[in-house]
């Protein structure tokens, strides 16, 4: 028994060994960060934003929703919202993010944020099947130095590359999956 169990454990640290080798020859090794990448990304982290944010279900009410707020404001169109369901305990503030980076956000989020002034209210944006509403409330631009570039250009090149090893993994075992005509239940 106990030649059996390690046998079957050689096997599995092999298959694990072979795993990690594809991994590494297929996507990890073709994967490279320039400096420009690196920069955008250090120059990106200096800005900092706070915003508020509301989620509807479909399209239609996330556009009846928009319109009042950028006819009433905000805070009296969800304060009204909030207060015809007693079940929830919320406030618009809940709805209310402390100073974020680009780091702390989807590019979905980035893209619906990126041309609407401060205080202006976002058009419903449809993030993963959700129609969200943004309010820009306030933006801070901290200055540059080529001391942020030293010192943190490997924390950047490093946040860059792993982002981009999960894109491309991702990337790869979906077209592995297709290519071999794997099929799962539900949204794999």
């Amino acid at each position: 028994g106990e030649t059996k169990r390690v046998q079957k454990l050689e096997q599995n640290l092999l298959d694990e060994l072979l795993v990690e080798e594809l991994f590494q020859t297929e996507i990890k090794d073709k994967i490279h960060i320039t400096s420009d990448q690196v920069h955008d990304a250090i120059t990106k982290s200096k800005v900092r934003w706070k915003l508020r944010y509301w989620v509807e279900p479909n399209e239609f009410y996330a556009n009846r929703v928009a319109a009042a707020m950028k006819e009433q404001g905000y805070a009296p169109v969800l304060e009204d919202i909030l207060s015809r369901n007693k079940e929830i305990d919320l406030k618009p503030k809940d709805f209310e993010t402390q100073y974020l980076t680009w780091l702390d956000v989807s590019e979905e989020v980035l893209d619906a944020i990126k041309n609407v002034a401060v205080g202006d209210i976002s058009d419903p944006v449809e993030i993963d099947g959700k129609f969200f509403i943004f309010q820009l409330t306030d933006i801070q631009r901290e200055p540059l130095s080529d001391y942020d570039y030293k010192n943190d250009y490997e924390k950047y090149r490093q946040i860059l590359f792993y982002r981009e090893l999960k894109e491309q993994a991702s990337v790869y075992v979906v077209g592995y999956m297709k290519e071999k005509n794997v099929v799962t239940k539900g949204p794999s």
